[in-house]
C-alpha cells in the first residue's frame, strides 16, 4: 500500500467521534491561530498551537499510521500554551480584542479537552516504549 492509503486506512479505523473531533474541531481551531497574528502575543500562541500539530506529520509518515505517539507533541507544546492563554485571559492586562479573547477561550477549551486524552496517551506511549526487558 502507499503511504497515503495506509494513513487514510489508519485514520478511518479511529472511532468516528475522534475523526470528527480532529477534522472539524481540533485542527481547525489550532490552525485558526494564524488569523490573529496582529493581536497581542499571537505569534507565541500560533507557534505553540501549530507547533503541537506539525511534528505529527513526521510521526505519521514514520509510523505509517496514527499512534499514541502523536499525543507527545501536544503535551510538550500545548501545556505551555494553555498556561499562557490562561495568563493572557485571566492575569495579564493585555489589550485583547473581544474576537481574539473569544478565540483564546475556545482554543483553551479545545486544547484542555485534547490534553485530557493526550496526557494518558503520552504516558501509555512512554510505558510501552520503556518497559524493562
Amino acid at each position: 500500500m502507499t503511504l497515503v492509503s495506509d494513513l487514510w486506512k489508519s485514520f478511518r479505523s479511529l472511532p468516528t467521534w475522534v475523526q470528527i473531533w480532529m477534522v472539524l474541531i481540533l485542527v481547525p481551531v489550532n490552525a485558526a491561530s494564524i488569523r490573529f497574528l496582529g493581536e497581542p502575543s499571537a505569534g507565541v500562541i500560533a507557534l505553540l498551537a501549530i507547533g503541537g500539530m506539525v511534528p505529527n506529520i513526521f510521526i505519521m509518515i514514520g509510523d505509517r499510521r496514527f499512534t499514541n505517539k502523536m499525543a507527545v507533541p501536544h503535551v510538550i507544546l500545548w501545556i505551555p500554551l494553555v498556561v499562557f492563554i490562561g495568563y493572557l485571559l485571566f492575569v495579564s492586562d493585555a489589550d485583547l480584542s473581544s474576537t481574539y479573547a473569544t478565540y483564546l477561550k475556545a482554543l483553551l477549551i479545545v486544547n484542555l479537552i485534547s490534553l485530557s486524552f493526550d496526557i494518558p496517551e503520552t504516558m501509555e506511549w512512554y510505558r510501552t516504549r520503556h518497559r524493562p526487558s
